[in-house]
């Protein structure tokens, strides 16, 4: 009767090397899944530099919103109210804050990874005038709220805010194009609103933010290395059994 027989250095080398990179695989996961919840977040959106004119048509893009295959109804933009242009000051409920007869009329549809780029008509409010409950104007300033859903989804919801701006009553006060001055991008907490307390032109001018690579490509690319070792640890594993004598 033979005694089982006592594993080889070899071996038991290797059964070390893999239980390490399964340690590997198991701590990494949380971090790539950390990253492509972070980068979905980012909601981001951009204008031109005011003031404007009542009836202005402007550019408004943005980025990090669900795609059109996540949200298939699009995206509406809609004006609200920001007194002194204050982060603290932005609105927290539409039916206070907003004007619904300001939302974009038709569907905005977002690309694959999430951007979209559309003109949307300025509009001078009055509360005075009973044009509205809330004021836009050349002395109370507003910014524009862009999401998935206003009503439902205000603050709850992927969604940004735009830089404060003003709106002329007066034609010759306006800029001569909407494209002459540089976008400015906000600068949004993770749910997509600007965090008080903060400059809403913290982040200066330039062009969108990038929402950085795909969640799948993080994913393939953190699991592809692991799953290569995996394979080569497991083919040595194969050729030391075989050359282990009985």
């Amino acid at each position: 009767m033979s005694r089982p027989r006592a594993p080889t250095v070899k071996a038991a080398r290797s059964g070390r090397a893999l239980r390490i990179v399964l340690l590997f695989v198991v701590g990494t996961a949380p971090v790539f899944v950390f990253v492509d919840t972070a980068s979905a977040a980012a909601a981001l959106v951009s204008i031109p530099t005011g003031p404007f004119v009542d009836g202005q048509s402007i550019a408004v893009s943005g980025s990090g919103f669900p795609t059109r295959a996540q949200d298939p109804t699009g995206l509406q933009i809609i004006e609200c109210s920001d007194p002194d242009g204050s982060p603290a000051n932005l609105p927290t409920d539409p039916s206070l804050g907003c004007e619904g007869i300001t939302v974009n009329p038709g569907q905005i549809n977002t690309d694959s990874a999430g951007r979209f780029h559309v003109s949307y008509a300025i509009a001078a409010l009055s509360s005075s005038a009973g044009t509205s409950s809330i004021d836009c104007d050349a002395t109370h300033q507003c910014v524009l709220w862009v999401g998935t859903d206003y009503n439902n989804a205000f603050l709850s919801g992927p969604h940004a805010f735009t830089t404060p701006f003003r709106v002329n009553a007066n034609p010759a006060t306006a800029p001569s194009t909407t494209s002459v001055s540089t976008p400015t991008t906000v600068v949004p907490t993770s749910s997509g609103t600007t965090p008080p307390g903060v400059s809403s032109n913290a982040a200066g001018v330039g062009s969108l933010a990038s929402t950085g690579l795909p969640g799948l490509v993080l994913w393939l690319g953190g699991l592809g290395v692991p799953m290569v070792l995996l394979g080569l640890l497991g083919r040595r594993l194969t050729v030391a059994r075989a050359r282990t004598p009985e």
